[in-house]
């Protein structure tokens, strides 16, 4: 299918796409040369590479990419196996009967679609929330559609303002409270295996954990396994919701090894999968997909104009931080351009055609002059101000290629 693949991106010229990133044609060269010699394992999604339109073509180029560098038709060898097994695809699938549902037949993350994007305008009454939502994410028409609910049950750890508008809590215990298997493999081990923690504390009070208080509620509520991942899936959705989950985390563990692995209190072995096993059918790669020819037929370019002259960019991280709990100091709350913008450092009102904030800027001479960057991580009422909606195909929040402004305020 390489042919195939030739006539969707004759269009987009060397010359073409360094225009569009701003380099020169050399420079925009040496990079493609550097992705074309690159070994195994080495070609990884940039911050952003999926959080703008155009994600799903990204994700597309980024596996052809490595189809090829890895040699993926002649994989051999054995390769490590973490013992662990996916369940995303399987939970994304299940729904409870008459939910509210995605608008599209495409992959479970556009799930978030429906939360998102379907409550504001659905005449749901009843919403039964796991974990809490951040206030600054949300627009307020979502926020509002929240507290116009008739009946809202919220699982939460803490208190929060998503609490404050809930009919019913369910308190959910601390992870130092729960088992857990840690999937980050330690080099320090003497052999390959996962380390497993055990709960630290008693559960407090009346709290229990997530999977428990669905357990129980499963056995009162009719649940049904739709989506596309297959109707095999719906022989396991009654015993996953109604069994003991540490039995099945046991079975899905030694799931698809040849023999029993040791077993100790505190640590689960890790197996061996045979990588030659992976070979494509008829040892050939298909390049081309079914949904390759929208994707390159509705590529978005990001665009200014005189009322939005500059470009948001809020994905990516500001440091090796999973969260402000785990730094020292919070962030310092800004956001930067270049200085040959010819914007003075201060404060001024950023704004897109959902909405403004009031932000500290400062200049950062690695910036494209036409690009504002703004770290969600950095100022996380910046979503206020994006768009809601997501990318199709990969269910990816658009969060990069937004056209703003910045102006003193008045």
């Amino acid at each position: 299918g390489l042919s195939e693949v030739q006539s969707y991106i004759d269009q987009w010229t060397l010359e073409r796409c360094a225009n569009i990133c701003g380099l020169e044609d050399v420079q925009f060269s040496g990079l493609c040369l550097k992705f074309a010699r690159a070994a195994m394992g080495v070609v990884h999604l940039g911050a952003g590479a999926l959080s703008n339109h155009n994600s799903a073509l990204g994700a597309w180029a980024w596996m052809a990419v490595h189809m090829v560098t890895a040699n993926a038709l002649r994989p051999g060898g054995n390769y490590e196996n973490l013992g662990a097994f996916d369940l995303y695809p399987a939970l994304a699938s299940l729904l409870m009967n008459d939910a509210p549902q995605g608008t599209q037949e495409i992959p479970p993350p556009l799930l978030m679609q429906t939360s998102f994007g379907f409550l504001p305008q659905s005449n749901l009454s009843g919403l039964l929330l796991m974990g809490s939502i951040p206030e600054s994410l949300l627009r307020p028409s979502m926020k509002e559609a929240i507290q116009n609910l008739e009946l809202l049950v919220v699982g939460s750890r803490q208190p929060n303002w998503i609490t404050e508008q809930a009919d019913w809590i369910l308190p959910i215990t601390h992870p130092f409270e729960e088992n857990d298997v840690c999937l980050h493999r330690n080099p320090e081990l003497p052999s390959m295996c996962l380390p497993r923690s055990h709960a630290v504390f008693p559960p407090y009070e009346q709290s229990r954990s997530i999977d428990t208080i669905l357990h129980s509620l499963s056995k009162d509520f009719s649940t049904s396994w739709k989506g596309p991942w297959g109707y095999h899936l719906n022989l396991a959705s009654r015993p996953l919701c109604t069994m003991d989950l540490d039995l099945w985390l046991e079975r899905l563990l030694d799931f698809g090894q040849t023999n029993p692995l040791p077993r100790e209190p505190s640590l689960r072995y890790q197996g061996e999968s045979d990588r030659s096993l992976w070979r494509p059918e008829k040892n050939v790669i298909q390049f081309p997909i079914p949904i390759l020819k929208n994707l390159f037929k509705n590529v978005k370019i990001p665009q200014t104009s005189k009322q939005y002259p500059f470009l948001l960019h809020t994905s990516g991280s500001i440091d090796d931080a999973l969260d402000d709990a785990h730094r020292e100091t919070e962030p310092e709350r800004f956001a930067s351009v270049h200085p040959d913008t010819n914007i003075e450092a201060g404060e001024y009102i950023l704004e897109t055609q959902h909405g403004s904030l009031r932000i500290t800027i400062y200049h950062d001479e690695s910036l494209r002059l036409d690009v504002i960057r703004a770290p969600y991580s950095r100022i996380p009422d910046i979503m206020t101000i994006l768009p809601d909606m997501v990318s199709s195909y990969t269910g990816t929040a658009i969060l990069d290629g937004i056209a703003c402004s910045i102006h003193k305020e008045n």
